[in-house]
């Protein structure tokens, strides 16, 4: 009799003995991810297993849009969620900063069967709904199957806003890399233009202006070849002067090139 008392409280703590092991694995699995539905997926999986439901879905919404939807064991589908489906949930979800448990009666009118749910709040405009469906046991959801779905609310909410802030910074610094390449690219095309000023400047002969000016022209845009042209069209008269690259100093060949250009 003894040992018939004792069967429930055994089944108890191996059950969360198991939630605990899945709880683990989850957290080992997703410390090292960055991207937003791995995570959704991972935990979503993780939960179905835990709490062996029949099919669940993970939805990831920023405003009142469902930008990421994944499902198993159902179809997921964006656009089968009216916003007056959607909107109410959100605004109950974004009113705590913490997962809370959805009231089974709002599931209702839902696209797909939902036998629990739970709501995290992850930044500002954005949000995370975990839907699980019926438990293949047949069995309703019990206060430690919701506990168990709780806590795996938590990872899935820290983990989210870890990895959205891990894409900010990323795209924060892609901009800054930008930004410092287009500053020096001002800087060297401002160098370039002091330099051939200054030899500009220095009275030379129109032969040695353009051997000097030529080369710097084309180190300031990091060209190989090229050509300068002067012509005096009254005169007829072409000046060339070329790097990596022929050009016949007659007017014909000018006038083509400056057509061209």
């Amino acid at each position: 009799m003894l040992g018939d008392s004792c069967q429930p409280l055994r089944d108890d703590l191996e059950r969360t003995a198991y939630h605990l092991e899945v709880l683990r694995e989850v957290a080992a699995q997703i410390e090292a991810t960055r991207k937003p539905r791995a995570i959704l997926e991972t935990v979503l999986l993780s939960a179905m297993g835990g709490l062996g439901a029949s099919s669940g879905c993970a939805l990831l919404v920023v405003g009142e849009r469902i930008q990421d939807c994944i499902g198993k064991g159902l179809a997921c589908d964006p656009e089968a969620v009216p916003p007056e489906l959607l909107l109410p949930v959100l605004e109950r979800v974004r009113s705590s900063r913490h997962p809370v448990a959805v009231n089974a009666a709002q599931w209702a009118r839902w696209p797909w069967p939902v036998a629990a749910a739970l709501g995290l709040p992850v930044e500002s405009e954005q949000a995370a709904l975990l839907l699980l469906g019926p438990s293949l046991g047949a069995g309703a959801y019990d206060d430690e199957d919701m506990r168990f779905l709780h806590t795996l609310g938590v990872l899935l909410q820290v983990s989210l806003r870890f990895a959205l802030a891990g894409m900010r910074e990323e795209l924060l610094s892609a901009q800054l890399v930008r930004r410092n390449e287009e500053l020096d690219r001002q800087v060297l095309h401002l160098r370039t233009q002091r330099e051939l000023a200054l030899e500009l400047g220095q009275g030379r002969s129109l032969d040695e202006t353009a051997a000097r000016a030529l080369p710097l022209i084309l180190g300031g845009f990091a060209y190989t070849k090229g050509v300068l042209v002067l012509v005096d069209r009254q005169r007829d008269w072409v000046l060339a002067e070329a790097r990596g690259s022929v050009f016949r100093p007659e007017k014909r060949a000018a006038d083509a090139l400056l057509f061209a250009c």
